[in-house]
């Protein structure tokens, strides 16, 4: 056997790359586990509390509900009224933890969009009609404008309709009594661009950056999944979703769509 050369400058060199990129590897895969489980704790700790706090408000309900039909002291009249409206109200509760759930559930799972050409205006319309009571109930004028923008866009229209009522309804429960709403359709030779505004005090500029996040909100009871969600049907459609303050008061959500394409799913 010949003489065993001995490693050079350049084989050191190698060899010292290779054994620093096996490291900066591992350290790469440690980072993305400790991130990992840092998010599931910071979703499952989120979750636990809205649906402790969800669950225990039906509680309290149930509770006040057994309480007056136990209470013959108090006229059957008036306490068929009082059955009446904790009924209600425990039907708002169960309501509402269901739409969490089916936030979630909507949310942690692959969505596949089904696009077909439908008129965005068509569209817009529909989500105004549904959710006119709601805007009556809060005194909020609710208007669309730009129709004769109209224009056919392939869409899933189930899907995106539901991104566009979470945005109208965020937007309705931002304006105060007497305000006014807009969905305001524009569109140019290769983009449609529907536009939300309200009349509310406007976005936190320290919550700009953290609106889309998953369960960030600043509402007391939100689920902070509605905006993730609508951003991420609409990144579906290879749009976007971008949300401003306006300058005389009030915020805007812009979707952004390509007009044309062919019928296909995602």
């Amino acid at each position: 056997a010949g003489p065993t050369t001995a490693p050079g400058p350049h084989d050191r060199r190698r060899a010292e790359i290779a054994r620093q990129n096996l490291q900066l590897q591992e350290m790469t895969r440690e980072l993305v586990r400790n991130e990992r489980m840092v998010a599931i704790g910071q979703i499952s700790s989120t979750l636990s509390h809205q649906l402790l706090q969800k669950v225990g408000l039906l509680g309290l309900q149930c509770d006040l509900l057994q309480d007056s039909l136990r209470d013959t002291q108090v006229p059957s009249t008036q306490r068929l009224s009082e059955v009446g409206t904790q009924v209600e109200q425990l039907d708002d509760a169960i309501r509402d933890l269901n739409t969490t759930l089916s936030d979630l559930l909507i949310f942690s799972r692959e969505v596949a969009v089904q696009r077909q050409s439908h008129r965005i205006a068509e569209l817009l319309h529909e989500v105004s009609q549904e959710l006119r009571s709601v805007a009556v109930a809060r005194q909020v004028a609710l208007v669309c404008t730009g129709a004769e923008q109209d224009c056919e866009v392939f869409l899933d229209r189930i899907k995106l309709k539901q991104a566009v009522i979470n945005l109208v309804t965020n937007a309705i429960e931002a304006s105060p009594p007497g305000g006014r709403v807009e969905l305001a359709l524009s569109r140019n030779a290769d983009r449609v661009r529907v536009a939300i505004h309200d009349q509310g005090e406007g976005i936190a500029e320290a919550n700009l950056e953290h609106i889309f996040s998953p369960f960030f909100s600043t509402k007391e009871a939100g689920s902070g999944l509605g905006l993730p969600f609508a951003q991420k049907i609409v990144e579906l459609h290879q749009g976007t979703l971008r949300a401003d303050n306006i300058t005389e008061g009030g915020a805007t959500f812009v979707v952004e769509m390509p007009r044309g394409g062919d019928a296909q799913t995602n």
